[in-house]
């Protein structure tokens, strides 16, 4: 997936969708009890996780759900959320969908865009674990396996119309079975403002030299104040999601897009090559020109 810079909204390659599938291995050395799937973070699109081997936790905001083989976990826009699993245990192998809900936007079903207008702005949420016990689970996992088979297929118009489809599928089940829900007035909090602030401008600034008294500025408060409810919300500093996201960007681009890595760095926002490889040696284990020569595309 590739985000554009010149939308807010996460933007996946030609078209705002993706499905990869992603392969952990919990033996990776360090001392930590867990090991990360993916850090904390959150977008406007909405991201449904298939796992398809192993265990995971995965947390939304305050929920905290445990994930087995079989399970579907469907992240509404803006959730916040990580992934990880426990360091010694099975390798874990799952598929991540995100899209924007704009993409399934129908001028001449004016009930489908207004489901899609209220999901987007959170006046609309649907509820996040299909358990793999759960009667829906069978028919989620196929449509999420013909999914990811027709985005392998995303070049061609049958690949995109099976993919559209199977999104408004998938939509269609969840609303089905009764798991839309509208929040009680009120639950929309102050944090959730926040969250949704910061993410659209980092998504837009972030291949810009942006620092923490930016984005305090940009969401209209004093450094001290935006870095206490940053952390509270992220459990990390605002450096550290802005490291991550660029990273997470870059990790993502085809080098051959880019007359050099210094070139790629600089797109991601680091115009030190240094700095953007030290990040990316932390943050992956290998440093870019090894990532990228080994063609990683399916290690998150």
């Amino acid at each position: 997936m590739k985000f554009f810079q010149s939308n807010h909204l996460l933007r996946y390659e030609k078209h705002p969708v993706s499905s990869h599938i992603w392969q952990i291995d919990p033996h990776r050395e360090g001392t930590d009890e867990w090991v990360p799937c993916c850090s904390r973070h959150n977008h406007a699109a909405v991201e449904i996780i298939s796992l398809r081997e192993g265990d995971m936790t995965a947390q939304l905001g305050d929920a905290v759900f445990s994930m087995h083989a079989g399970d579907t976990l469907f992240m509404n826009p803006f959730d916040i959320h990580y992934l990880r699993t426990l360091r010694g245990g099975a390798p874990v192998v799952y598929q991540c969908v995100n899209f924007n809900l704009s993409f399934l936007s129908r001028s001449d079903l004016p009930e489908v865009s207004r489901l899609l207008s209220d999901l987007e702005q959170g006046k609309l949420r649907f509820r996040s674990l299909i358990s793999a016990a759960s009667p829906l689970a069978a028919e989620a996992d196929r449509l999420l396996r013909a999914l990811h088979d027709s985005y392998e297929a995303r070049q061609t118009v049958s690949g995109l119309l099976r993919i559209h489809a199977g999104l408004e599928q998938f939509l269609a089940l969840l609303e089905a079975a009764g798991l839309a829900y509208t929040p009680e007035q009120g639950v929309q909090s102050g944090r959730e403002d926040f969250t949704k602030e910061v993410v659209q401008y980092v998504c837009t600034h972030y291949a810009e030299p942006i620092t923490t008294e930016d984005a305090a500025s940009a969401v209209h408060l004093n450094k001290s104040y935006f870095c206490r409810a940053f952390r509270k919300a992220f459990d990390q500093t605002f450096a550290d999601y802005l490291n991550h996201y660029r990273i997470s960007v870059a990790k993502t681009q085809d080098p051959a897009d880019y007359r050099s890595l210094q070139a790629l760095a600089e797109a991601v926002g680091y115009p030190n090559y240094d700095c953007f490889a030290r990040h990316f040696l932390h943050l992956t284990g290998c440093v870019p020109s090894d990532y990228f020569r080994r063609g990683n595309t399916t290690v998150r």
